[in-house]
């Protein structure tokens, strides 16, 4: 289910990077994650299930020790993609 869930959930959001990127107040850098996004979905497909699992299981002891970083991380694009898509004031 992690593979899968991995796939469908990475080109529903690509889908709508891409899509919404128009309204945002980058719109190139969110289009680009939004394809950055699609072609992660098709690395993974032509991996396979296995070279998936394997993939995962490789960087996990790897990035262990960051974790508590990690979460910086993901806050900060979430604070990135809530300015870039809040409202814009009109000049």
């Amino acid at each position: 289910w992690l593979y899968v869930s991995a796939i469908v959930v990475r080109l529903v959001l690509g889908i709508l990077f891409i899509r919404a990127a128009k309204e945002s107040k980058f719109p190139g850098v969110i289009k680009f994650i939004g394809y950055l996004l699609i072609l992660f979905v098709i690395i993974f497909i032509a991996i396979g299930h296995n070279g998936f699992q394997d993939f995962v299981s490789s960087l996990l002891p790897i990035f262990k020790p960051y974790a508590p970083v990690s979460s910086l991380f993901a806050f900060a694009f979430g604070g990135f993609l809530i300015y870039a898509f809040s409202e814009r004031k009109s000049n």
